[in-house]
């Protein structure tokens, strides 16, 4: 079910992936900049451009005690839901 997977810094920059990734940095975007505001977030159904698997994205922060330190995404591959 898990299509990829990677956590991010405070940065935005990639620290640990599953598999390579087409982007290292996603500060700026609301898959890295709402987990680092605490808060949980989910992205559209898409077709990944790395891995070119339909998938959901979810993301959410990297604590140390109640700080946000970074962010993890995760994807979910709609296609092996519906098996």
């Amino acid at each position: 079910m898990v299509s990829e997977a990677f956590l991010s810094d405070a940065d935005g920059l990639k620290v640990a992936f599953l598999s390579k990734t087409s982007n290292w940095n996603h500060k700026g975007k609301p898959k890295h900049d709402v987990p680092m505001a605490h808060k949980m977030w989910q992205g559209p159904l898409e077709v990944d451009e790395s891995s070119g698997i339909k998938q959901i994205q979810i993301a959410v922060p990297v604590l140390d005690g109640d700080k946000p330190i970074g962010s993890l995404v995760v994807g979910i591959s709609v296609t092996k839901l519906s098996r």
